[in-house]
């Protein structure tokens, strides 16, 4: 009897080996005919693991690549965008101060406040007096006081009325918000950011061609341009570029050339970096807030 339980043990170990075997090699030609073949998206990359496609490239793999072969075509300028951290004008890069609503009402003009960079300037498309400014969601929440510095402390211009941004999630996927400015300070904003180029309208990031020119301006490390690395995640709104940027430029303006038009456009809201040297950037594109709410781009013509 010992020995038939024996038997039979072997038997269903040299099953179990033998489908090992079919497995290891299934998936063996899955490398050889996907790797030859079969080519995933940049951003597809960040959400699957296909460890046996011979052709991946980890986010890990493409940092170091992008870290040790840096993009030639990068540029940052911080010495002459200085003035962006003074945080006294309302216009695209320029620094904010954002509390919240129950610090502002306990310490006023001396509360304790993080910074980020205003975005683009909107506004309503049916109330024109209506003034709005794109920034990162992860900048702040709903109800959130934006302020200006000012010789006599804070004074608050205005709040975060929107906030698109998943706490919780690990991916860097839709980061946006929206502040909306009190009337007495609306008259403040400027549309154009401080660059010698005109902005003359938005286009959406997704139809621009392969390593199109990019570039972001925040106040933390000023101007930065390089370029398109095309899209992020599934939600199709987050997009990659090769541009330079530290903690402070979340919410900034990003821009891009735009070839068809041969003209400069606004295309998203600087969100993130990646990679040991901030290499890589990521941003929202203007479609996600225009998909949301019936606001329209500022320009130097309003």
């Amino acid at each position: 009897m010992s020995r038939k339980i024996d038997d039979a043990i072997s038997v269903l170990e040299a099953v179990a080996m033998l489908a090992l075997v079919v497995c290891v090699g299934f998936f063996l030609s899955l490398g050889g005919f996907y790797g030859s073949t079969y080519s995933l998206r940049w951003a597809d990359r960040h959400v699957v693991d296909l460890p046996f496609i011979s052709n991946y490239e980890t986010p890990a793999e493409m940092y170091s690549r992008l870290e040790n072969e840096p993009d030639p075509t990068v540029t940052t300028k911080t010495e002459a965008f200085e003035n962006l951290r003074d945080g006294d004008r309302i216009q695209p890069g320029f620094k904010y101060a954002v509390v919240s609503k129950a610090d502002w009402e306990k310490s006023a003009h001396h509360a304790k406040a993080s910074s980020c960079s205003y975005g683009w300037m909107l506004t309503s498309r049916t109330n024109p007096s209506r003034v709005f400014a794109t920034t990162a969601g992860h900048c702040g929440e709903p109800g959130d006081v934006v302020l200006m510095d000012t010789p006599l402390g804070y004074e608050r211009v205005g709040e975060f009325v929107s906030s698109v941004y998943d706490r919780s999630s690990r991916q860097h996927a839709e980061d946006w918000a929206l502040i909306e400015f009190d009337d007495q300070f609306t008259d403040m904003v400027t549309a154009n950011p401080y660059i010698d180029k005109t902005i003359t309208g938005w286009v959406d990031p997704g139809s621009l061609p392969d390593n199109a020119r990019i570039c972001r301006i925040g106040f933390r490390t000023g101007l930065s341009c390089g370029s398109n690395l095309g899209p992020g995640y599934d939600d199709s709104v987050t997009f990659y570029s090769t541009y330079y940027s530290d903690n402070g430029d979340s919410g900034g303006a990003v821009f891009a050339y735009d070839p068809k038009s041969q003209s400069y456009k606004a295309v998203g809201v600087h969100n993130f970096r990646l990679g040991k040297k901030q290499v890589v950037g990521g941003y929202t594109s203007l479609e996600a807030v225009f998909d949301e709410y019936a606001l329209e781009l500022m320009t130097e013509a309003h």
